[in-house]
Formats: structure tokens, C-alpha cells, sequence
């Protein structure tokens, strides 16, 4: 039951920042690196959670974390037009696309893929902050 409340609090987060970048027609106080960081950590903890076949509250609450990360991409995408944003937008889709590489690699080694992503997954989420950070920092604002 501690595993399904965690997933779900965890899940949960993201919905305030979604609600804010709606309400303010802006995407513009999220880094474009923090959000391709975050894309990049979920689709390592998908590979991770799935070729090592854990229990099924993972396999819930990463998809649904990682649709949330696409929501606050097209977020940023759609209510900030400018010509970097095309950019962005084609590194998340180029980014996308190159996630899909590794599936059949999945398929048949899931016990490597699994391990492989799992420290991959780790790495990223021990560094996925840091672009925001520095945002922050630069900026000195949270807007």
C-alpha cells in the first residue's frame, strides 16, 4: 500500500505546475534542459521499471509521470512561440524517436537493459535539477 501512496503523491506533484502554466497561458519559468532532463530520467525509469518487471504500482505511476513530463513539454511548446521553441520542439521529438532504438534491445537482454537503465535513470535524477537551478540562479527568478 506505501508503494501505490508514494507512486501516486509522486504522480500527484506534477499537477500544480500543469494547472499554473494553464492559468498563465506560460510555460516560461521551466528550463527547456530541466524539461528534456526530466523526459530523458522518465524514459530511462519506463525501460528500467518494465524490463525488470517490477511490481505493477511502478508500471502505473512512471508511464503517467512521463505523460505528465509530455503535458508540460507541449505546455512550453504551445504557449511560448518563438523560434527557439521549434528548436526544443525538434530535440524532444528527435529525442523521442531515439528513445525507441532501445526496444528491441529490451525485448531480447531485459535483464542488461533493465540494470543499464536503472543507473542511467539514477544518474538523471540526481542531475535533472540542475538546469533549473542554474535557470534560477541566472535569472534570479522562479517566473
Amino acid at each position: 500500500i506505501l508503494v501505490w501512496i508514494a507512486m501516486l503523491l509522486y504522480t500527484l506533484r506534477f499537477l500544480p505546475q500543469i494547472i499554473e502554466n494553464y492559468r498563465v497561458k506560460s510555460g516560461a519559468g521551466l528550463s527547456d534542459y530541466f524539461l528534456l532532463a526530466y523526459l530523458n530520467t522518465y524514459i530511462a525509469l519506463i525501460y528500467y521499471v518494465f524490463s525488470l518487471n517490477l511490481p505493477l504500482a511502478y508500471k502505473i505511476a512512471c508511464p503517467a509521470q512521463g505523460i505528465a513530463t509530455l503535458i508540460l513539454i507541449g505546455q512550453r511548446l504551445y504557449y511560448n512561440h518563438s523560434s527557439e521553441s521549434k528548436f526544443y520542439g525538434l530535440i524532444y521529438l528527435a529525442n523521442l524517436l531515439c528513445s525507441l532504438i532501445f526496444i528491441p534491445f529490451a525485448i531480447t537482454n531485459p535483464m542488461h537493459t533493465g540494470h543499464i537503465f536503472g543507473w542511467l535513470s539514477f544518474i538523471l535524477t540526481l542531475l535533472n535539477q540542475m538546469p533549473q537551478v542554474i535557470r534560477v540562479i541566472s535569472t534570479k527568478s522562479v517566473t
